[in-house]
This record gives structure tokens, sequence and C-alpha cells, in this order.
């Protein structure tokens, strides 16, 4: 074995565990990553996601890099154009795809802009996942990304109906609404628990009309829970002066779009304080996006009353969050005088000008 060729190996064995967890078909079909593309392409799972809200006939890939994605519609398009700038990824793509049994995927050696200068052919669907590190480090803006699909979204739209944009989960909704037009649906996307993708869905014949959206937070079981709304929504907030049995944690993919309030408005949950994504009831619910924890004990805070509490109860670790507050989780660790960890959750947030301490169990 040559030098080449053990580094190569050696660099697939220091990458296998992370490259497993993410792309797990990939890696047990005997499929190769690199390090900067493991580091930016969707997991398995997102990208499964992404394949089974669109299909159509002809999808175009831009940007494609490891290519999962790739494989993820080359089971809901029957034809995948896919482009990248980076022939020795290319190449390894090219590969992957082989062992991944899918030959109706076209990986071609071109940047987006040639690409679109020289092409002639129509697509149902274009998927933009533009690289947003540049000399300056990353980049939030989709005008900032490369290719820059804000100057190139007329183009796009002469040889697709629709352009389906993968952004940062930082990027703030509100911002793509003032970058992008013809925005007809925004995604917004956490697997198990954590804010993972905002996917923007322009359309060519989308214009001055309410965009929708839906929050998806995909689950263990692969399956996924979705709350479907729109950008303009009246919200009946709903307060209480009671902690019930039941305390929730809105999930990251609807707080991101700063629709927990309606959320819980329409699950007739609750609200302790506007400021914070926390609610209560009496009663559990099924297929909630977020956790539900059980309440144990709820009490206005006052560090030496909530210390006896519970040493009275010997726990000596907790999970804990403070949110909302003037003081921080780690400050109120501290207080408390408890470790991380175990089977009990305590949260700290405002409650009627009052600092309220709720106990819970998951």
């Amino acid at each position: 074995m040559d030098k080449e060729k053990a580094n190569f190996a050696a660099l697939q064995a220091s990458l296998r565990n992370s490259a497993l967890e993410k792309s797990p078909n990939l890696i047990k079909n005997g499929g190769f990553v690199t390090r900067k593309s493991l580091e930016q392409c969707s997991s398995e799972l997102l990208a499964e996601f992404k394949g089974k809200e669109f299909n159509g006939n002809t999808i175009l890939i831009l940007a494609a890099g490891l290519g999962i994605d790739d494989w993820a519609f080359s089971f809901s398009f029957n034809k995948v154009v896919s482009i990248d700038s980076d022939f020795e990824l290319n190449a390894i793509s090219r590969y992957n795809f082989e062992v991944l049994k899918r030959n109706n995927i076209q990986r071609i050696d071109v940047n987006a802009n040639d690409f679109l200068e020289n092409n002639s052919d129509l697509f149902d669907l274009i998927f933009v996942d533009p690289d947003r590190r540049n000399e300056k480090g990353r980049q939030i803006l989709l005008s900032e990304h490369q290719p820059n699909v804000v100057e190139l979204l007329p183009k796009l739209f002469s040889i697709s109906p629709k352009v389906l944009i993968k952004c940062s989960p930082l990027y703030d909704y509100e911002m793509a609404i003032s970058e992008i037009p013809n925005i007809s649906t925004i995604y917004s996307v956490s697997k198990y628990g954590e804010m993972k993708e905002l996917l923007i869905l322009a359309e060519k014949t989308h214009f001055e009309g309410r965009i929708s959206i839906i929050c998806s937070d995909i689950l263990k079981d692969k399956t996924s829970i979705s709350f479907k709304t729109q950008d303009q929504t009246d919200v009946n907030f709903k307060g209480t002066d009671e902690v019930g049995a039941f305390l929730y944690e809105v999930g990251s993919c609807i707080v991101k779009m700063r629709k927990h309030h309606q959320y819980a408005s329409e699950l007739n949950l609750m609200a302790l304080d506007v400021s914070v994504a926390y609610y209560t009831s009496n009663y559990s619910i099924n297929k909630f996006i977020g956790r539900c924890f059980k309440v144990i004990k709820s009490m206005n805070y006052n560090s030496k009353d909530c210390i006896k509490y519970f040493e009275s109860l010997q726990i000596k670790k907790a999970n804990i969050k403070a949110r909302g507050l003037k003081f921080n989780t780690e400050e109120l660790r501290k207080k408390l005088k408890l470790k991380e960890g175990g089977a009990d959750y305590i949260f700290a947030l405002p409650h009627k000008n009052t600092v309220l301490l709720i106990h819970c169990t998951y």
C-alpha cells in the first residue's frame, strides 16, 4: 500500500464512528467520506425527511457535497442531476452512489454559475445547499453563501418552478423573508428535539400570499411529527396562576419560528409566562412536539428553602434549566448546590413577578 492509500485508509478509520452515526447506510455499504464533507452534509434522517416531502421527475442539486441529499432524493425523483466543483469529492460521491445502488444520480464536475450558463434543461425542483464558509469564517446570510442563491434566483426560476434552499439553523426566518422573494413555505426541522435545518421553499408563481410554516421533529423511531400554521396567525394567549400535573417544554423547531404560544394554545395548554416556552395542564398529550414532564412540586424560588427541600428528598444532582431570568442555569445550579444529571428535572422561570421553581420527572 502506497503512502497516499495508507493516509486515505487512516482518514476513513478516524472518521468512521462519526460517519456511522450521521450516515449509517453509506458506511455499512462501504462508502467513503472526507472530513469537510462529513461536517457539512445532512444526516441520512434529515435527508430522508426532505426526500419524503418532495417528489417529481427531475431535480437539480447545486453544491451537492458528499451527496447524502442526492441519495435521499433519488428515491422520490426519477432523475437527480447533482453538481459540485470539488473533483475529488465528486469521485468519492460517484463511488458511493455505486455501492448504494443508486443509478439515477448524475454527478457533474462544475460550479453552479458555469452550469447555469450552459444549461437548457428544465427541472421540477432545484435544491440548493450553499457553502456557508468563506475566508472570514461561517456566514449566516444567504447572500454571503456560495453559490449566492439570492442573486441566482431569477435564473433558477427560468428552469424550475420551485427552489428549495437549505439554511443554517441559526438563520432567522424573518431575514429569509427579506432576502428571498416568492417564499411559499418555510420548514423548521429538528432531530431528537435539536434544531437542525431551516428550509425555504420559493415558488415562481407565489407572490403576495401568506407563507405556510411547517415545524417538524424527527423522532428516534425515524418517524416525524409536525405542526402546520402560517406566518401571520393570531394567538389566543392563555395564562394561568396554577401549575398543573404536567409541564410542557415546546420543541426547538416551533420556538425557532416563534410559534410556541400558538402551538400551546391549540393544544389548550396554559402559559406560565409570555417570555418562555413552558406551559402546563392536568393531562398528558401524545405526540407532543417537545417534552412533557410530570410535576412533583412547584414553589416560589428561595435558595435556602429549595436547598432544604432537595436535601429532604436526598436529591444531590438534577437536570436544571433557568429561562427568562436575570440569572442563568449554571448560577442556579451553584445556588442549589446540585450536580448535573440524574432522574430529576428542575425548571426556574418567571411567573407573576416572581421566580417559579418546578421540580419534575421525565
